[in-house]
């Protein structure tokens, strides 16, 4: 892969070297990479290139499987196993994340930007917790495809049929092997962090495909409610589309929607709108 396994960085804390050397010779993700890619073939319909399964056991072994061995070998060799999402204490047996909405310190941080130096970015984790195992299910498309991230939700169920797809015939091959190579995770946790109102228990999205304006037969679309609630929280539409990756011409078009929805004619009546789903952004952003 272009890595000289016989050099690892300082960032291992000191993990045995030869329990890497032998997960780099015999991890399916690197010894059965074909098959790997041809089993996310399904996931091309969406655009998705990059996807990961990291089961974390109640021990705190890490396990995966991964597509793009290449990007693997560098997530390895510097210990991001460490940092990622998978290391968020769930507050729900299942909870879903938009990686461009999160905050990100540290060696979370360089884990981002890492990925995007490889070409991928815009991830969608569904997070999963039975009995203390967590199940950390990532997608990933190409970087700069961040419209992508208005559409994880819409199809989440494809997502979960592919999950469903995917353990299936995992359980039928040698790829099964993948979860019998593991690595022990170390205390620290990831750096996801809010510098906003966020608690990290709240740190996944709203998800709803719509939501109902109390009061009223009207609904706003994921995208539209998104919007408000950065707009709840003071935010410009400049730096709302900051946040979301979209343009602002973008974001000036659902706040338009919502006014044209509401029959809002000035900022006022907009306020009077917030003031409606005010109960829903609490209780999502408090």
């Amino acid at each position: 892969m272009g890595v000289n396994r016989d050099i690892l960085t300082t960032s291992f804390l000191m993990r045995p070297v030869m329990h890497l050397k032998k997960i780099y010779r015999e991890h399916p993700s690197f010894i059965h990479a074909p098959e790997v890619h041809q089993l996310c073939e399904p996931l091309k319909a969406m655009g998705i290139n990059h996807f990961s399964h990291v089961r974390v056991s109640r021990e705190k072994q890490f396990s995966f499987i991964s597509l793009n061995p290449e990007f693997v070998s560098h997530y390895l060799d510097n210990a991001y196993f460490d940092f990622d999402v998978h290391r968020i204490v769930p507050s729900a047996a299942e909870q879903y994340f938009i990686r461009d909405l999160q905050s990100l310190t540290g060696r979370t941080r360089a884990l981002q930007k890492a990925f995007n130096e490889y070409g991928f970015g815009h991830s969608f984790t569904i997070l999963r917790s039975v009995n203390g195992v967590i199940d950390a299910y990532n997608f990933a498309t190409e970087f700069g495809n961040s419209g992508i991230n208005g559409q994880y939700l819409e199809k989440l169920d494809f997502l979960k049929q592919f999950l469903l797809y995917f353990h299936a015939q995992v359980e039928t091959c040698d790829l099964k092997k993948a979860y019998e190579l593991s690595l022990s995770l170390q205390k620290q946790g990831a750096g996801f962090q809010e510098d906003m109102a966020y608690k990290k228990e709240r740190l996944s999205l709203p998800v709803p495909d719509r939501v109902a304006v109390p009061g009223t037969e009207s609904y706003l679309t994921f995208r539209e409610y998104e919007c408000m609630c950065w707009l709840a929280k003071g935010k410009t539409q400049q730096e709302i589309a900051e946040i979301l990756s979209l343009s602002l011409r973008t974001v000036k078009a659902h706040v338009g929607q919502v006014r044209k929805k509401m029959d809002c004619r000035n900022q006022f009546q907009l306020g009077l709108v917030l003031a409606r789903l005010e109960p829903l952004l609490t209780e999502k952003i408090d």
